[in-house]
């Protein structure tokens, strides 16, 4: 998918930011897959081991590998002393003396997303930890870079007052179409660069695909639309659920906010044909007041931002999510 963005009505400003993510995007050290990782090779392999990804692609192991859902793990002279840590809802399947297979299979029960969060925790942490050491982190808090905002593709709740954004200059309208191209819902924002809508403003129906753009008087359509869908109901009650008993915890503010974007983030991973909560993450991180926040809250919020900048990377390289 070809991401093209017009230059007319772009100031420098703007351009260089895009220039800044694309650059994070298109040339981080992240391979652009679809899915998250799912486990981590602690040990216990020998030299003749070979992880088998996606494809039929052989690589050698190392200390800390990422695994991902599918990913064989073969090793001629077996495969006993294999360690290997999961996150959430995977398992390691014996397919043979010589072979595991790496095997995520969310419940059909939702409701465990919130009770295995601090286990998601735990595992982005040692994650983030592998994935950093003697490196810097993608994107540091304070880095400038824009990206329109709920991004290419979100779901979103009923009643949620999501901000939409776009840095375009000029005289703007937010325009949003159905799947079949008709115009639903548009609204003048002047020279504003975000306006805050409910899906009720937009008049948004579940299982319906939206697409949304920003539209300039004498700049022609382009390409940067974006998607939005609205969750469906039992989805949206138990996300509202679950967020309402993390607000309920006995927390400090700065961790109840990373619980909170965690579990979006976690949510969206397990049940990624359903929700896309990841904006809804971001939003949280940028209210973060890092003033006495420990090192550990710290080192979470950034790998909570760095999965949202590789999230990012995903949907733009795979061409957006399609309708499910």
């Amino acid at each position: 998918m070809m991401f093209k963005t017009r230059l007319r009505g772009l100031s420098m400003d703007v351009l260089f930011r895009w220039a800044l993510l694309f650059a994070v995007i298109f040339f981080s050290p992240w391979p652009v897959r679809g899915d998250q990782p799912r486990a981590l090779l602690l040990g216990g392999y020998q030299n003749d081991c070979r992880i088998i990804r996606a494809g039929n692609e052989s690589v050698k192991p190392k200390p800390m590998m990422v695994l991902y859902s599918g990913d064989r793990i073969v090793q001629r002279s077996g495969v006993n002393e294999i360690i290997i840590k999961c996150s959430p809802f995977t398992s390691v399947k014996r397919l043979n003396e010589t072979t595991l297979q790496i095997s995520c299979r969310p419940p059909a029960e939702k409701k465990a997303v919130l009770k295995e969060l601090q286990a998601f925790l735990g595992f982005e942490k040692d994650y983030h930890q592998r994935r950093t050491a003697g490196t810097r982190a993608l994107i540091d808090k304070g880095t400038d870079v824009f990206i329109p905002q709920p991004g290419p593709w979100a779901t979103v709740m009923p009643g949620d007052a999501v901000e939409f954004s776009c840095e375009r200059k000029g005289t703007k309208t937010i325009v949003f179409r159905d799947s079949s191209g008709a115009l639903v819902f548009s609204k003048a924002l002047g020279e504003e660069t975000a306006v805050k809508l409910t899906p009720q403003d937009i008049s948004m129906r579940p299982s319906e695909t939206y697409s949304w753009e920003i539209e300039i008087p004498g700049v022609p359509r382009g390409r940067e639309t974006y998607s939005l869908r609205l969750l469906g109901n039992e989805m949206a009650e138990l996300v509202a659920i679950d967020l309402k008993k993390l607000g309920e915890e006995e927390l400090g503010d700065r961790e109840r906010k990373l619980k909170v974007a965690a579990y979006c983030q976690f949510i969206s991973d397990t049940y990624p044909r359903e929700a896309d909560l990841y904006w809804k993450s971001y939003q949280v991180l940028k209210e973060l007041d890092e003033a006495g926040s420990t090192a550990a809250e710290n080192d979470l919020a950034q790998a909570l931002r760095d999965r949202y900048i590789q999230h990012i990377e995903e949907q733009m390289a795979t061409g957006y999510k399609s309708n499910p």
